[in-house]
């Protein structure tokens, strides 16, 4: 083969018919089979040059090396192999998917011509391009199934049964009853589980682990009578009594809150109840006298009572006034004429009608003569004027004796006094001496002269141990008195020319003046 090319140009080869080759490939192709061409043409700056060409392979370009032209790869040509998703063979000539990325039926769907052809790949025929309609072809449901619209549900069942088969062999499923299933179940046996077996009808037998009914040794109840503990079962064990002292307190159930201690505060009988204790309240409490709760509570222990306050119980009283205890005054019963005496009663004043115009009253001690510190005290003015013979008696108005006398004052518009004097003796006075005579020595206030008024001879008729002498209507005048002037007086009484004197134990009480 002989191969003539223009200057600066690459001779390619190309394969000819029949043994002896020629240019007969399309311009760009490698051709030929002949393993020594000749390349002739080849224009150089010295004009043609013949050079030999040696083997070339196929895909190879021819590369000058002198003279000679031998076979080389192409740079960057593809080769046969593994290319990732595409497999390369026969010399590049062949391209394949990687069956990794496609599978056979996947390439066979992509190599369809159009859609039927993919269709008939998938294996879908005709139904793929069918209406909806087509497929809605009636059907017929057994077993118990039913459709409505497009839903397929049981159909109903009779009440209080369940679906199963009760026959000997396959079949439909058929509604059974509870007696249907109960029978074909089978009864618990020593070895398998299964139906309790029917009752005995007798309270007093229980199933045993051989699925018979029988009486539990110990008798009737299963527990026989007796002490178990905390509990006491009698009565062939229908009777469970719990022992004494077998409820702890941790047993009992808790308590709402604290401060709280289990009694009753309702009314009545009844179940226990929670009372509300306040640590005041159980400070008290654990008190274990008396005198520990009264000191707890700041209180006195005890309380002594003196008249006229008494106390019984837990009542204190106050007693009420008369001739032996002091006291409280007694009801008046109203009025204004009637005035306290010293019997511890009212009444009405002798003679005066009550005294309009007010009264003084005054504590008295009778003395004996001989009684040297009465004696000794009795002013010379008024004393000089009493018998040695006769008996003093010393006048108050408060509680503090006054030795000079006591001192009146008649209010200013009196003229007339009535003498109310109380006396006490220490016992009846008898028949013999139960008379009386008082005097009453008076002056102006420390200075002028006596004026002594003997009240009239009182006879103590009703023999009583406590008797009141009263001298009605004596003026002023007659005792040296002046209404709205103070004077001084003090009470004597006469003994001589008096028979049946009383003796000296009638001790005078209470002197009181009551102006008119």
């Amino acid at each position: 083969m002989t191969i003539v090319g223009v200057p600066g140009q690459m001779a390619v080869i190309g394969g000819g018919s029949g043994g002896g080759g020629g240019l007969n490939a399309p311009a760009g192709q490698i051709g030929g089979s002949n393993a020594s061409p000749t390349v002739v043409g080849i224009t150089e700056s010295g004009g043609p040059t013949q050079l030999t060409v040696g083997s070339v392979a196929n895909g190879q370009m021819l590369v000058r090396s002198g003279t000679t032209l031998v076979g080389q790869a192409i740079p960057g040509a593809l080769t046969d192999g593994d290319k990732g998703d595409i497999v390369v063979s026969g010399s590049g000539t062949i391209w394949n998917i990687d069956t990794a990325v496609a599978t056979t039926a996947g390439r066979a769907l992509m190599a369809g011509a159009d859609a039927a052809a993919q269709r008939t790949s998938l294996g879908l025929g005709t139904a793929a391009t069918s209406a909806a309609s087509a497929f809605e072809v009636p059907l017929t449901f057994n077993g118990g199934l039913t459709r409505t619209t497009n839903t397929i549900a049981l159909s109903n069942m009779a009440a209080n049964t369940i679906k199963g088969n009760n026959t000997a062999g396959s079949a439909a499923p058929a509604d059974l009853t509870a007696a249907q299933v109960a029978a074909m179940l089978p009864v618990a046996t020593t070895s398998a589980k299964g139906l309790v077996p029917v009752l005995s009808n007798v309270a007093t037998t229980y199933l045993d682990g051989t699925g018979n009914f029988s009486t539990p040794a110990g008798g009737g109840g299963g527990i026989s009578d007796g002490n178990k503990g905390d509990i006491t079962v009698a009565s062939s064990g229908t009777v469970w009594t719990i022992n004494s002292g077998a409820v702890t307190y941790a047993d009992i159930q808790n308590v709402s809150a604290t401060d709280r201690i289990l009694g009753r505060s309702t009314a009545g009988a009844g179940s226990i109840e929670e009372i509300v204790c306040t640590p005041a309240a159980r400070s008290v409490l654990d008190d274990t006298t008396t005198g520990a709760m009264l000191t707890t509570l700041g209180a006195e222990a005890a309380l002594t009572f003196s008249a006229p306050l008494s106390r019984s119980t837990n009542t204190i009283s106050v007693n009420t006034f008369s001739s032996g205890a002091s006291g409280v005054v007694p009801a008046s019963g109203g009025g204004t004429t009637n005035f306290l005496r010293a019997d511890g009663t009212w009444a009405a004043p002798p003679g005066g009608g009550g005294g309009g115009l007010g009264f003084e009253t005054f504590r008295a001690e009778t003395l004996d003569p001989a009684d040297s510190t009465w004696t000794n005290t009795v002013p010379a003015d008024i004393g000089s004027s009493v018998s040695t013979a006769s008996v003093q008696v010393r006048v108050y108005r408060g509680s503090t004796l006054n030795a000079a006398g006591e001192v009146v004052l008649p209010p200013t518009s009196a003229t007339t006094v009535t003498i109310d004097i109380v006396s006490q003796a220490a016992s009846a006075p008898g028949t013999t001496n139960n008379k009386v005579q008082w005097r009453i020595a008076s002056r102006s206030l420390d200075a002028g002269t006596n004026t002594n008024y003997d009240l009239a001879v009182a006879t103590n008729a009703n023999n009583t141990a406590f008797a009141t002498y009263t001298v009605s209507g004596v003026s002023l005048a007659s005792l040296g008195w002046t209404a709205g002037v103070a004077s001084q007086f003090q009470l004597v009484r006469v003994i001589s020319g008096v028979t049946n004197n009383m003796t000296q134990a009638a001790n005078v009480k209470l002197i009181r003046f009551t102006y008119a």
